[in-house]
């Protein structure tokens, strides 16, 4: 009995002295409990935050213990363009349209949230143009495009907007005001060389037809008719080629006309096979100079021609 007393006393005594006189360890309590620190949450740096169209925020996960899976409620909104970190715990967003979503960052068992609202006032920094609207840098679109500001087409170029170079159509005929083109100051050759055309009888043993071709310069500049030239009988047919020649069939390579004159030439088919005649709707083309342009000209039966300068 005494020695079951004596134990008892002996173990009170013991725990006593442990309890105040003893060092307490870390990790444990003052009789020898283990203590373990809970681990910190995680938390996210913005719960809610506005943000401007087409700029961006970074959102951040403090006490992150494993990757972080990050989502957005409504990406044409808010987009999630970057992550980075050991973990992922970092992301850049980017307001890309007016509105509100909701960002998520998944963390384990455990989802923290962001509202991002973004804002944005137009500002129509793309003017108007011929064909659109004045444009906010977001696509919206205000008023009406302007419309083409054409120009009028010339003998040098076509109708075009003097805005933006759209090109209508082409360039148009030379417009004439006494004696040159008013545009380009091209001569009127019609005002100043005349033509008149007549045929003579089938003559000599080849079987030719002559075509005289009577031309009047009154002009103050040489006109030259140059070597040869072509016919074409009637539309679409194959032409034949023509010389000058004179009366007694001798060809000239040139054949001028001064100015204030008259000369007289003939153009022979020579060919023993064909006898010329100088068809309704067929034309006649050579070319000429006159002072120091060249001519394309075309003439039909009656000497009425048109030109080109070449």
């Amino acid at each position: 009995m005494k020695n079951g007393k004596r134990n008892l006393l002996l173990s009170v005594i013991i725990a006593l002295v442990f309890s105040i006189g003893m060092p307490v360890l870390p990790g444990f309590s003052g009789v020898g409990i283990l203590q373990v620190e809970a681990a910190a949450k995680p938390t996210i740096n913005k719960k809610k935050s506005n943000l401007k169209l087409g700029k961006t925020l970074t959102l951040k996960i403090k006490n992150a213990s494993q990757k972080v899976k990050w989502s957005t409620s409504n990406k044409n909104v808010v987009q999630i363009i970057k992550t980075s970190g050991s973990k992922k715990q970092n992301a850049v967003i980017k307001g890309v349209k007016k509105g509100t979503a909701t960002i998520t960052a998944k963390i384990g068992s455990t989802k923290l949230k962001a509202k991002i609202t973004v804002k944005h006032t137009h500002s129509y920094i793309y003017p108007a143009t011929c064909t659109e609207p004045a444009k906010c840098e977001c696509g919206a679109t205000y008023g009406f495009a302007l419309g083409h500001q054409m120009s009028g087409a010339t003998c040098q170029h076509p109708s075009t907007c003097t805005r933006c170079g759209y090109v209508d159509g082409t360039a148009v005929d030379h417009l004439y005001v006494n004696g040159s083109c008013m545009w380009c100051n091209q001569l009127d050759l019609r005002s100043v060389v005349s033509f008149v055309l007549r045929n003579t009888s089938a003559q000599g043993d080849k079987n030719v037809r002559y075509v005289a071709m009577q031309i009047t310069n009154s002009g103050n500049s040489e006109f030259v008719i140059e070597g040869a030239g072509q016919i074409r009988p009637a539309a679409g047919s194959s032409p034949i080629t023509l010389y000058i020649t004179d009366a007694d069939d001798n060809t000239y390579q040139r054949a001028r006309c001064s100015s204030r004159d008259t000369l007289v030439l003939f153009y022979d088919t020579m060919d023993n096979n064909i006898r010329f005649t100088f068809l309704p709707g067929g034309t006649l083309s050579f070319t000429a100079m006159y002072g120091n342009d060249r001519y394309q000209i075309t003439m039909d039966m009656y000497g009425t021609y048109s030109f080109v300068r070449i």
